[in-house]
């Protein structure tokens, strides 16, 4: 069986890896077509990948930026507009994106001569070319609890129409034949999927990187880590909030807690002084020392949330209203595994506030530790992504 897996940033690709990579220990053969970083994340997974999109779309279209910035993590006053209307630029957008990579993945797909299309919820381009090429396509789900995957797969469909009869699909962007949702059921949200979806055990899969020395180390006090994704410590660097958010997590965690930042070297310089107990270390793969820990904060993202689920860790979830963060953190704390603290640049002493109430409350309240250790087991006992490789198989069977 030969797949094309198709994610529109490198993230989206870490989520998807897991499952590749048990094709690949199957004897499938797995190629990965995207832009620029995606391709270059596949690289550095291992995975074998063909770019996409950089000289430009359709008919002359310019292709986008090839990194997609994420959204801020902080200041939640800068997101009221935007989240009240955040399908808005979709319109523009996603024939931009899709129009950018179309050509160039449906002909690796055919040089490939795939069988099979795997793709993230929020490239579309997966779908048109399993459509196209008349072969089945899976959709991979992030595995975070989403409400936001299925919404825009449902708006996706009249925005891509014209692009979609372009090509030659004159029934529309094609619906996915499969879902896999590596979200424990007891964190889904009500409402997340029209028809129940292929479980799958969440992996973690936080990119290649040594192990830090100093997670080994011996250790008098509790741990947390703070981490705001990927990318999510530059947007609040650039945005200027870093050091007053560092502040507001040092000091309300950093007296009982060993406070451990990863972030890169080249966002240390500005930040000043920190509150005792805060330590900032280089970027690792989380899943190499979040055993060590006893609390994560965390932005909402899908990777570091159930990255930390899956070590059993009680989470404080300090995210904007943006619906790819908030409903991470409705999941989490529907289940009981987590506190959510608003974050509002605007009023750092409420948000200190807020954040050591929740410290107190994850380390207080035993339920909190329990509850994370419940829904770890409950993800540990879905089935593994070797074992949902059978499922993919079968339904190529089927429309063989």
């Amino acid at each position: 069986m030969r797949v094309i897996v198709t994610a529109l940033a490198p993230s989206h690709l870490l989520c998807m890896t897991p499952l590749a990579w048990a094709l690949r220990s199957a004897g499938h053969e797995v190629l990965v077509a995207g832009r620029a970083d995606v391709a270059a994340m596949a690289g550095r997974s291992g995975l074998d990948a063909v770019g996409a999109g950089g000289g430009g779309g359709r008919r002359g279209r310019p292709a986008p930026a090839p990194r997609v910035a994420p959204p801020p993590v902080h200041s939640s006053a800068r997101w009221s507009d935007e989240a009240a209307d955040i399908w808005g630029p979709a319109a523009e957008k996603w024939p931009a994106r899709v129009g950018a990579v179309i050509d160039d993945c449906l002909t690796a797909a055919r040089y490939w001569r795939a069988d099979l299309v795997l793709c993230d919820p929020a490239e579309f381009t997966g779908l048109i070319v399993g459509g196209l090429l008349g072969i089945p396509t899976v959709m991979h789900w992030w595995g975070a609890p989403d409400r936001m995957s299925a919404e825009a797969l449902r708006r996706a469909g009249p925005i891509l129409a014209p692009l979609c009869a372009e090509l030659g699909l004159a029934g529309g962007l094609p619906r996915p034949d499969l879902v896999i949702d590596p979200c424990p059921p007891s964190l889904r949200l009500p409402g997340s999927h029209e028809e129940p979806p292929q479980p799958m055990r969440f992996v973690p899969s936080n990119g290649a990187g040594a192990v830090p020395r100093w997670a080994g180390a011996p250790r008098g006090r509790r741990r947390a880590c703070v981490s705001f994704g990927a990318f999510g410590g530059e947007a609040l660097a650039n945005g200027g909030e870093l050091p007053a958010l560092l502040g507001a997590v040092g000091e309300a965690l950093g007296r009982d807690h060993d406070v451990v930042v990863p972030l890169p070297p080249e966002l240390h310089r500005g930040l000043g002084e920190l509150p005792p107990g805060v330590r900032l270390v280089a970027p690792a793969p989380l899943d190499s020392f979040l055993h060590t820990c006893d609390v994560v904060v965390h932005h909402g993202g899908t990777g570091t949330a159930m990255t930390a689920l899956t070590h059993g860790l009680p989470q404080i979830v300090c995210g904007t209203p943006h619906p790819a963060l908030a409903g991470c953190g409705d999941g989490l704390v529907r289940r009981g595994a987590a506190v959510r603290v608003p974050a509002d640049g605007a009023d750092p002493v409420a948000l200190r506030a807020g954040l050591r109430k929740a410290a107190d409350t994850v380390s207080d309240d035993e339920r909190f530790a329990r509850n994370a250790r419940e829904a770890a087991a409950e993800n540990a006992a879905q089935p593994t992504p070797a074992a949902t490789v059978s499922v993919l198989e079968a339904l190529v069977a089927r429309a063989a």
